[in-house]
């Protein structure tokens, strides 16, 4: 099964999927799993660190597949805090 994991949901879902691996359900072996790089990290020194920030929060090892989410990338705006 084909799962897409986005933005802030990649923990619940990790937890999730990691849970079900705990229990028996299903291995890591048995998904196929794929996530995004977001539009914001396109630059070559960000994509590493983009996909080890998925990884860590999936608590994975690895991903099946990374996808760019789209062909365009965007401009990091940071808001005054």
């Amino acid at each position: 099964e084909l799962f897409n994991f986005c933005g802030t949901t990649l923990l619940r879902t990790g937890k999730g999927i990691r849970r079900a691996i705990d229990e028996g359900i299903c291995t890591r072996k048995d998904l196929y799993v794929t996530t995004k790089l977001w539009n914001t990290y396109h630059h070559p020194n960000h994509v590493p660190l983009a996909l080890e920030r998925c990884l860590a929060d999936l608590g994975f090892d690895y991903v099946d597949e990374f996808l760019i989410h789209f062909p365009i990338s965007m401009e990091v705006m940071l808001a005054a805090i």
